[in-house]
């Protein structure tokens, strides 16, 4: 089962929202930090069973924390960012947005299919410019296709590779709080 970072202690939880960034099954091994990295896989699908296991995350959450649908933003990195895109776009009404970090949105099984409730859902997008895993083309084009169906989007490169850059991570707390406080 899929690990996620769900649930923090009060004093780690940043004022306003919550993020669900879930980790990849599959363990890689040592990355170039020396922190152990994890991946989805190259064509992992979002089955029934990962959707249900993030939807009792959430609702767990939603019942803990006490947070309305608005403020549960899913993040993720490369694949992660994929599957967050899915569950994004086929549930926009259970989620504030979405965060992609170095990923592409899916293009299978019509991402955009629920097109009118898809226009509250928020969407950050921050890439590399030199990423050759995921070239900043594909999140062009994301960024592309998402503004002009009408989403709330905005795309931030970052003179990094395939990685998770400190201002990245930076201007996606900034980015939340903005929105968290134009909804108040």
């Amino acid at each position: 089962m899929p690990r996620s970072n769900l649930l923090l202690p009060p004093e780690n939880l940043v004022e306003g929202y919550v993020c669900i960034a879930l980790r990849g099954p599959q363990a890689l091994g040592p990355c170039q930090d020396g922190q152990d990295g994890f991946s989805w896989g190259a064509d992992s699908p979002c089955d029934s069973t990962l959707e249900e296991y993030v939807m009792r995350a959430v609702k767990q959450t939603r019942r803990h924390y006490h947070i309305h649908s608005e403020r549960i933003f899913l993040a993720g990195f490369c694949e992660g960012a994929t599957l967050a895109y899915r569950l994004g776009l086929t549930y926009p009404e259970k989620f504030g947005g979405v965060v992609s970090l170095n990923g592409t949105m899916p293009r299978k099984n019509s991402p955009l299919f629920r097109l009118p409730e898809l226009r509250r859902l928020r969407v950050l997008i921050g890439h590399g410019i030199a990423n050759p895993v995921v070239p900043l083309s594909l999140a062009r084009r994301d960024f592309r296709l998402l503004y002009t169906a009408g989403l709330p989007v905005k795309l931030t490169t970052y003179p990094t590779t395939h990685r998770v850059h400190s201002d990245m991570l930076r201007d996606v707390d900034r980015w939340l709080q903005r929105v968290i406080e134009m909804d108040e």
